[in-house]
């Protein structure tokens, strides 16, 4: 049988034309997001915890998605992330903030979704150079609404460094590649720099 195609979900949502950058900015003119990296074994880290790696503590923890457009951070492996579920009660309303402003521009959900009201809209932008290293975690959906998107996977079955009781790889843990950990942060790096996992497709 044919490969499956992935199924644009965006062609009819207003987002596919209102979050053109310059729109954007100035929709959300001066409001602050979360900037978070990807570390191992954290995985989806806020930069305020980073404690490795010196030039990170000097990022903002928190910033406007006109600033970070402007200054490139994305090489950093910094990106802009906000989820419903998650964070503090005062983190979460900062996000909310936001995101109701653009819940109508990613509507209606396709009918295997959550519904609006159950709020558990993630939403991040990545910038050039930005990415998540291995991770994995239940079921979930994406759509990519702009630019484009690279992805490495692996079977479920591969071995990683740490299994849940599940025996689903648990939180933190990292493919195992030749008997060592592939505990590489940005997966950009696999397209010019570095191998990826044997049985990656």
């Amino acid at each position: 049988p044919p490969s499956p195609r992935p199924l644009d979900l965006s062609t009819k949502w207003p987002a596919k034309h209102l979050w053109e950058p310059e729109l954007l900015i100035k929709r959300l003119h001066g409001m602050h997001w979360n900037t978070l990296t990807f570390y191992y074994p954290g995985w989806v880290t806020p930069l305020i915890k980073d404690q490795a790696d010196p030039l990170m503590k000097e990022m903002p923890v928190n910033e406007s998605l006109e600033d970070y457009l402007d200054s490139a951070q994305s090489g950093k492996n910094i990106f802009l992330f906000m989820s419903e579920e998650e964070g503090s009660e005062g983190g979460r309303q900062k996000q909310n903030k936001i995101l109701d402003i653009l819940r109508k521009d990613f509507s209606p959900h396709p009918s295997f979704a959550f519904r609006d009201h159950e709020k558990q809209a993630i939403l991040a932008v990545d910038g050039i150079g930005a990415s998540h290293g291995f991770h994995s975690h239940p079921a979930v959906w994406q759509v990519q609404v702009k630019g484009h998107k690279m992805w490495y996977l692996l079977p479920p079955d591969h071995a990683v460094t740490k299994r849940a009781h599940d025996g689903a790889p648990a939180h933190g843990s990292a493919p195992i590649s030749h008997g060592a950990p592939v505990e590489q942060p940005n997966a950009c790096a696999f397209l010019k720099q570095v191998e990826p996992p044997q049985g990656t497709r």
